[in-house]
């Protein structure tokens, strides 16, 4: 979210799942530099040129199934874009939160809808 998106400041499912976001996924920039080098490191595995290749060829260079990272794709990505995609697609009929360990089911449920009910 960014600071000046007022209208997520009093949903609290929002603050929760930012909360989860923040402490769970990379921050833009760490996020960046491991694309960057899985861009530079594409060609060190036979394997992964072919796959990239026959990718292409199977669906067509333009399918989404092919299209694979740029240096300029990647820097071409600001902030802003970012915000936009999640108040687009960031909503609570298009999540799926999955859990996986060792935990009580009904407590888990209990938690989770404390924290994202609201949303």
């Amino acid at each position: 979210m960014d600071a000046t998106d007022t209208q997520w400041d009093n949903n609290e499912g929002m603050k929760n799942f930012r909360a989860f976001v923040d402490k769970y996924m990379p921050g833009i920039d760490i996020a960046e530099n491991n694309v960057k080098t899985q861009i530079a490191r594409r060609n060190d595995s036979p394997g992964e040129i072919v796959y990239r290749e026959s990718t292409k060829l199977g669906y067509g260079a333009q399918s989404p199934y092919a299209i694979v990272p740029e240096y300029a794709t990647v820097a071409s990505v600001t902030r802003r874009d970012l915000v936009d995609w999640q108040k687009k697609y960031v909503h609570p009929n298009r999540i799926l939160i999955g859990v996986v360990g060792d935990f009580d089911s009904k407590e888990m449920l209990a938690t989770l809808t404390k924290a994202f009910g609201s949303w």
